[in-house]
């Protein structure tokens, strides 16, 4: 089990001597000062403090965002018991989606040549119009059109 965080932005007025000790408030990630001093020996401060927005159990993934968008983590993970984690790298990440992503167009080039439309046409032809089919899961008895009613 691991708690998702994030930070939140606060703003605190702090003496000298607090402000020397935010860094070991451990769910205090970052801050600084925002302005002139206030009286009386205080300044105010804006910090990033990280407050759990979630939590990650047994066989749930994390990190992906940050590998898809190639860009900084969005969350921080903290496990709160003894994890065992499968740990990909962004090369490898990238590597198993393109695999996967592969394998589902070949399923579904197999699944357009069962259909009468598309039978006569090559593997490049029927790569070339996939995009415009889309996947529908039609439960039994339902109407999958009607007499009558406008195309969209």
């Amino acid at each position: 089990k691991a708690i998702v965080s994030t930070p939140h932005k606060e703003e605190m007025v702090l003496t000298e001597v607090e402000a020397e000790k935010l860094e070991t408030i451990p769910d205090i990630v970052n801050w600084k000062e925002t302005g002139k001093g206030i009286p009386g020996g205080k300044k105010r401060f804006e910090i990033q403090r990280l407050k759990p927005v979630g939590t990650i159990l047994s066989g749930k993934g994390f990190g992906e965002v940050a590998l898809l968008k190639q860009t900084t983590r969005t969350a921080t993970i903290q496990a709160e018991e003894i994890c065992h984690c499968a740990v990909l790298s962004q090369a490898d990440f990238k590597r198993t989606l393109e695999k996967a992503q592969q394998k589902m167009l070949e399923d579904k080039i197999i699944m357009l040549k069962k259909f009468k439309l598309c039978s006569r046409m090559t593997v490049d032809q029927i790569r070339q119009i996939h995009y415009f089919f889309k996947p529908a899961v039609i439960q039994r008895g339902a109407q999958i059109y009607r007499e009558n009613a406008q195309l969209d």
